[in-house]
């Protein structure tokens, strides 16, 4: 059966994750925007492990094949599972990004697990002043074959992907607009995970991913206290930032609700983001696929 087609259907968004893949379109009806048409795939057995994507071509034939009569000629957002990505921070004798990206080419392996042509990256500056004529830079690499086959094999004549990008940076996109304190640190759970990120100026500056899937509820209060206390010592060493806001939203267990016990520090419940109304009834953490909504918000 073929869904209507809807003029007001600017966009889509396909979120990855490690059972499941989360569908959704874009409406915009005069100047307010909403997400329609929302699916759940679950995965077949292989394409996604522990976060990552095991099998790209897979993955890609099976998403084509299972959504290719949504889309149309619609642009696709794909929101890529985080922990494919791998985040590093790291100091050049320069403050130019292009040369930035030029001279990162002969030492990438002594920070990311890929050599440089194997990997797709971005970097940016962030706002430390350090000592010297040295410039602090961030960058976020994964290996370019899993996720070129999982792009390669979902094109067709009625797929166009306009972008890829990590879910945690599509999950900050859709709640950084409710929260105005700066700085603050981010703890999102999608699925069997939770997303730590710091964000500054409205930009993410770091993030990691944390599975509970093998912890006993009674242990997850402490893991995550450990993994809370170990990014604001990394946050404290690096950028010289302390005591940011605590923020919770997404799918977090109620367990968790005494966290961040070990800070003592401000902690905010973020509800979804009102540039869409976007979560469905009973869906709290479709913020991966939200924040890839909106980047056709701010393309349109």
């Amino acid at each position: 059966m073929r869904w209507r087609v809807d003029k007001g259907i600017i966009g889509a968004a396909l979120s990855v994750r490690e059972h499941e893949a989360l569908y959704a379109e874009l409406k915009r009806s005069g100047g307010a925007y909403s997400m329609v048409n929302s699916r759940v795939l679950p995965l077949p057995p292989g394409l996604v492990s522990g976060d990552h994507i095991v099998d790209g071509g897979g993955l890609g034939r099976y998403l084509r094949r299972e959504l290719g009569f949504c889309w149309g000629k619609l642009p696709l957002a794909l929101g890529v599972p985080s922990s494919d990505f791998v985040f590093r921070t790291f100091r050049l004798a320069t403050d130019d990004i292009q040369e930035a990206r030029e001279a990162l080419r002969w030492c990438f392996a002594d920070f990311f697990p890929f050599q440089y042509e194997s990997a797709l990256f971005d970097i940016m500056e962030m706002p430390v002043k350090l000592k010297g004529r040295q410039t602090l830079f961030a960058g976020a690499a994964c290996a370019k074959a899993p996720l070129m086959q999982v792009l390669l094999s979902l094109k067709s004549l009625r797929c166009r992907v306009a972008a890829a990008e990590p879910q945690i940076t599509a999950c900050i996109r859709a709640v950084t607009g409710e929260y105005e304190e700066d700085p603050f640190l981010l703890l999102t759970g999608i699925g069997g995970l939770v997303h730590l990120a710091f964000i500054q100026q409205s930009a993410l500056w770091m993030f990691r991913t944390v599975s509970l899937e093998l912890s006993r509820k009674e242990t997850v209060c402490g893991l995550l206290n450990a993994e809370i206390s170990k990014t604001l010592i990394y946050l404290e060493e690096h950028f010289k930032m302390s005591s940011p806001a605590v923020c919770f939203a997404g799918n977090l267990a109620p367990e968790m609700a005494q966290l961040p016990a070990c800070t003592g520090l401000a902690r905010k419940e973020i509800c979804s983001s009102r540039q869409i109304n976007c979560v469905p009834p009973g869906q709290p953490d479709w913020y991966d696929v939200a924040g890839l909504l909106m980047r056709h918000i701010h393309e349109n």
